[in-house]
């Protein structure tokens, strides 16, 4: 996922073995910064100002993503403690995802986001696995 404007925007997918549906229609698929968590980990690397204004921009839009300004800073606080933000949507409790920004040389790229999805299941057998991937 990558920032365009108030969205994020995805530029590439890869489909595993497990049938999951992302919250996007793949490439180009477009969500309001916040609705899913590759676009919280944008809006954690932002500066709070900016942040706090497109929070307040998207917030009549996240009504149908299951989401709401006050779950999105929580999410932001998992990913400044952690280096990744982890959980489900309250929409589908069957799927697990994983964010964190993505970086070259250890350097956070405000604009880029790298998310995992699956079937919490398989998530969960594997969590420690994916937390591992996702601080490295």
């Amino acid at each position: 996922m990558v920032r365009a404007g108030i969205d994020s925007v995805c530029i590439d997918v890869e489909t595993g073995s497990a049938p999951v549906q992302a919250l996007f229609d793949g490439i180009g698929g477009r969500l309001p910064l916040g609705v899913g968590l590759g676009g919280v980990t944008i809006l954690a690397q932002m500066d709070e100002r900016t942040r706090d204004k497109i929070v307040e921009l998207n917030e009549p839009r996240y009504g149908h993503g299951n989401v709401d300004a006050v779950t999105i800073r929580q999410e932001i606080a998992m990913l400044e403690v952690y280096g990744y933000v982890v959980g489900h949507r309250e929409s589908n409790r069957d799927l697990f995802a994983i964010a964190f920004n993505a970086r070259k040389a250890g350097v956070y790229n405000s604009q880029a986001a790298i998310s995992l999805i699956g079937p919490r299941i398989a998530m969960d057998a594997y969590a420690g696995r994916y937390l591992f991937l996702a601080s490295h």
